[in-house]
């Protein structure tokens, strides 16, 4: 199957926002502990956000981005394991896992390896994040660029 260019759906189809901030999610997952503080935000519990991002822009829909091909059988397999994971993750970690990225590196190690495979399995893993801060507002947006 081949997938379909997200960018042939109108910029306000609700598919197209969800599936951008599917990739955006991915994206930050493939962070190092640092640089996920910093997206996410200091005095935020960016693990918990994190997964919490990927549950809300993915299981809902994923059958949906399947039908109109912006994700293959591959990379929803990929994406269900990401899935798996946080739910397997959620019953055995402690809350100190999810504030303490840092010290526990390595064992987020293997949902940053998942995330990069499912970028490329989604041909978007040449993608980057722009953030935008709006002035006079305490609140910050983002979006996709082609690197």
């Amino acid at each position: 199957m081949k997938i379909k260019d997200y960018t042939e759906l109108d910029p306000k189809n609700p598919l197209r926002i969800q599936f951008e901030c599917l990739v955006i999610t991915l994206i930050a997952m493939t962070y190092e502990p640092h640089e996920q503080i910093q997206f996410y935000g200091e005095g935020t519990i960016p693990g918990d956000e994190m997964l919490l991002d990927f549950d809300d822009y993915y299981s809902a829909i994923k059958e949906r981005m399947l039908e109109e091909e912006l994700i293959s059988e591959k990379s929803r397999n990929i994406l269900d394991e990401i899935g798996a994971l946080s739910v397997k993750w959620s019953s055995e970690k402690d809350p100190e896992f999810w504030k303490d990225l840092e010290k526990y590196r390595e064992d987020w190690n293997p949902l940053r390896k998942l995330a990069l495979s499912a970028l490329k399995a989604m041909k978007m893993e040449g993608f980057m994040v722009k953030t935008h801060f709006s002035k006079g507002r305490n609140f910050k947006t983002y979006s996709l660029h082609k690197n």
